[in-house]
């Protein structure tokens, strides 16, 4: 779910639909025509919103709350889906991962280019802030300084699924939400590991 401007937007993977409402109570699909399996979702400050799915090049922009959809050329045409999409609110760079496979960055969300993968596990989500790039995946959490940059384990855990990211500027803080394959849900406080420079 990703919510700014008054739109809150929900990708639809087993429909292949996105769903959108400005009051979390009705709701429209909103979604591209020829879309794979939505994944991915993300809006930036001036409320362009970018969707990731299943199919090759199957990276989407909307400029109008999702009216319209431009397709993007994807820099790479691995078969995996986008998993997962971020925007760093704070230099408007964009972010793209497909399964762990591959990786892609935009400094104006229209133009891709290829980036370094995450790597071994599946990523669940992503996060960016002042070019600190964070990935919460099943069995780890990586980072990365740039867009540019590799991928660099933060934290294992064999037989966890790490499920979402959080940041807070005001403190700064990174927190991820972790759930184990034995144990009920619990949160991971980050400290100063994961701070922003």
């Amino acid at each position: 779910v990703s919510a700014k401007h008054g739109m809150y937007f929900v990708p639809d993977n087993g429909n292949t639909q996105v769903y959108a409402s400005d009051d979390g109570e009705l709701w429209v699909s909103v979604g591209p025509t020829g879309l794979g399996q939505p994944k991915g979702i993300a809006v930036d400050g001036v409320g362009r919103i970018m969707l990731g799915a299943s199919g090759v090049n199957d990276i989407w922009v909307s400029e109008d709350g999702g009216l319209s959809w431009d397709q993007q050329t994807a820099p790479t045409l691995s078969g995996t889906p986008w998993a997962t999409i971020a925007v760093d609110d704070i230099t408007n760079k964009w972010r793209a991962n497909r399964s762990g496979a591959a990786d892609a960055s935009s400094i104006n969300a229209r133009t891709w280019t290829s980036g370094p993968g995450i790597g071994t596990s599946t990523a669940r989500d992503l996060a960016g802030y002042n070019d600190l790039w964070i990935s919460a995946g099943q069995g780890d959490i990586k980072y990365s300084p740039s867009l540019t940059a590799t991928w660099t384990p933060a934290s294992s855990a064999g037989n966890h699924s790490f499920q979402a990211i959080g940041y807070s500027p005001s403190i700064p803080l990174w927190v991820v939400v972790k759930k184990s394959d034995t144990a009920t849900q619990v949160f991971v406080g980050s400290g100063a590991i994961y701070t922003s420079p």
